[in-house]
């Protein structure tokens, strides 16, 4: 489904929809990882990002037959030893996905409103706080900025920061990505980032973040008002995100309305059962610290 540039009035379902298509577009993305494997049939996608780590796999599927959908991947995931999440989008909002999951191991980690804002709307988005200058990330070293906030906002691992590098060097440094970072930079440091994904006709705004020290001063509002921008220049007509509890009321006073949750659900194997990667793993970084090859971050 596509609302680009259209003058239908959406319905409240089809913006759950076109949220949680871009979102799944978003998780989709992260199968352009080194040796993932995604699996699909019908109405399903499995991620499996070779990281035991429950959020960086995923489920996908929006099939009202979900029983019939875990049944089938069951078997994949018991032999890979797969940690893994399963997201169920605005549209998917009654007790009954809830239950089934549940029934397959799966544990509810939370929900996170689904926001929608209508850019053709807008005549004018407020610039951003004088001070802060807001670049797209062009070069390898203005990557490594991006991903040192990214990593002090969200608290991500150094492997998923290299990760992340891995992805976004070879996919998003590319003229024709769909996938555009930006850094804030406040008198010539960076501080904070965000990112604009597009697919499944909207433009997704990811990744907002701000260093803890330079909290509270409109800088991940900046950066969101850019982003927003920068999707009016292409044409979109809506901007969609899922917000968190801390941003939240920024998109709201931005004119993001809510149309329903997110809820994130995740099934952990036994921690032991990776020890074997995470051997790997560490030994890799021992050697690639000193053939230079590794990306480390302060």
């Amino acid at each position: 489904m596509s609302l680009t540039g259209s003058e239908l009035k959406p319905s409240t379902r089809s913006m759950a929809t076109l949220i949680m298509q871009n979102f799944f577009k978003f998780r989709e993305y992260f199968a352009n990882i080194p040796d993932a494997r995604i699996y699909r049939k019908n109405q399903l996608s499995l991620i499996d990002t070779g990281i035991p780590v429950p959020n960086w796999n995923a489920i996908i599927s929006n099939d009202s037959q979900l029983d019939g959908i875990l049944t089938n991947v069951e078997e994949y995931l018991s032999f890979f030893k797969l940690s893994c999440s399963f997201w169920l989008g605005p549209d998917q909002e009654s007790s009954e996905p809830a239950s089934i999951l549940k029934n397959h191991g799966f544990s509810p980690m939370g929900k996170s409103a689904a926001m929608a804002l209508e850019l053709t709307k807008i005549d004018t988005l407020h610039s951003p706080e004088s001070e802060l200058k807001i670049v797209p990330v062009k070069s390898n070293r203005e990557l490594e900025y991006y991903l040192r906030i990214l990593r002090h906002s969200y608290h991500l691992s150094q492997y998923a920061m290299d990760m992340l590098y891995g992805i976004f060097v070879r996919q998003d440094l590319k003229d024709d990505s769909v996938f555009y970072h930006y850094i804030g930079l406040l008198k010539g440091k960076p501080v904070g980032c965000a990112s604009l994904f597009l697919a499944a006709g909207a433009a997704g705004i990811y990744y907002v973040g701000t260093l803890p020290d330079y909290r509270g001063r409109g800088i991940g509002k900046s950066m969101t008002t850019h982003c927003l921008k920068k999707a009016q220049e292409m044409n979109f007509r809506f901007a969609v995100l899922r917000a968190s509890e801390l941003g939240e009321p920024i998109y709201r006073k931005l004119g993001f309305l809510e149309y329903g949750h997110f809820r994130n659900f995740i099934r952990i194997i036994h921690p032991f059962i990776n020890f074997g990667w995470k051997l790997r793993y560490y030994s890799k970084l021992v050697l690639d610290k000193f053939t230079g090859d590794a990306i480390w971050f302060s």
